[in-house]
This record gives structure tokens, C-alpha cells and sequence, in this order.
């Protein structure tokens, strides 16, 4: 569930929304040199947030911009 706030007027909206983000993570590094492959993976947690306008064109036609952005935590990483 989002957290969403918002204000319309007219044919217009604007809102902003928030939230925790999770993702399940995959990583591998490599060094050239020796080689040697360090792989590595689980869960990270991080937050949301994003933001947004539309436009009511008619009664069954939007245009709308969104932008969302998501950080995870770099926290608790680890080589196997």
C-alpha cells in the first residue's frame, strides 16, 4: 500500500506518494586479475518516493507525467 496525497482542480491533478520498497537482490563481482567470482544475494529493504500531474483531456482520456524513485539499503551486504 502507497501512501498518496494529492490536489485537483478542474481538469488537474497533482499528488506525491510514498512508501517502505523491498527487493530481492542479486550480485556478482569479478576480479579480472586473479579471477575470482564473489557472488552474492538477498533481501534489502529501502523507501519510495514519486510524484505526479494529470491532465482529464475528455471524460475517458488521461495525460499524465509520473516520476518514482527507490533507494535500497547498502547495509548488511556480505561475500559468500
Amino acid at each position: 500500500m502507497t501512501g498518496h496525497i494529492g490536489y485537483a482542480q478542474g481538469k488537474w491533478l497533482a499528488y506525491a506518494k510514498g512508501d517502505w520498497a523491498g527487493a530481492d537482490v542479486e550480485l556478482t563481482l569479478f576480479d579480472r586479475a586473479t579471477p575470482v567470482r564473489a557472488p552474492s544475494s538477498g533481501w534489502v529493504n529501502g523507501w519510495t518516493v514519486g510524484g505526479g500531474g494529470e491532465y482529464a483531456i475528455c471524460k475517458n482520456l488521461l495525460l499524465g507525467v509520473e516520476y518514482d524513485y527507490a533507494e535500497l539499503s547498502k547495509d548488511g551486504w556480505r561475500i559468500n
